[in-house]
């Protein structure tokens, strides 16, 4: 039996854990590792970091089951704890490139929200001029280029394009685009 924790439940749910030295930038080892921390603040930490992969960044994960949380009393290091998780994960190899969503016409306003933001995003353009102009990156006039999520339009028909860039320069063309959001005022 380990002092001060009779049947185990320090393992499952976490213990005082003392400061340690040495953390990583500002952190104490405490806050960095797993050492004294409970089953059940381990996988907090674990479900959260998988939540939060996304298609954006070509994965889409999910907890497909976990176990039943299992313990020993080892001599030395008193109650050790786990759980069996079984994760599936869906990967592409498919470049996508989301574009900016809820684009609109607000009174002469165009309002959108930029894609989610990933290592390669750049900026967002966007083209007016015909329906069938704005269809493309290169069609029509040039209205705005930049990272911002409005700007003043007249006029019918616009496309919204976000552009990325695989090794974070500035690119020399527009390959990485893309595909159109449609604004139109009927």
């Amino acid at each position: 039996m380990v002092p001060g924790d009779d049947v185990g439940e320090m393992c499952l749910l976490g213990a005082h854990q003392p400061e340690l030295q040495g953390g990583v930038s500002g952190y104490t080892e405490s806050q960095t590792t797993s050492s004294g921390k409970g089953l059940l603040q381990v996988e907090e930490v674990v479900l959260d970091t998988l939540k939060h992969l996304s298609p954006a960044d070509g994965v889409f994960m999910v907890c497909r089951s976990k176990g039943g949380a299992d313990a020993i009393l080892d001599d030395q290091m008193g109650y050790v704890c786990w759980r069996d998780y079984s994760f599936e994960a869906e990967l592409t190899v498919d470049r996508t490139f989301p574009s900016g969503v809820d684009f609109r016409n607000d009174s002469g306003t165009l309002r959108w929200t930029n894609p989610d933001t990933r290592y390669d995003f750049v900026k967002v353009m966007v083209r007016a001029g015909s329906l069938s102009q704005v269809q493309t990156h290169t069609g029509g006039s040039e209205l705005y280029v930049g990272t911002g999520e409005s700007v003043g339009a007249s006029g019918a028909n616009f496309g919204l394009f976000a552009i990325y860039d695989d090794y974070k320069a500035t690119p020399t063309d527009t390959k990485d685009v893309s595909p159109v959001s449609i604004a139109y005022t009927p």
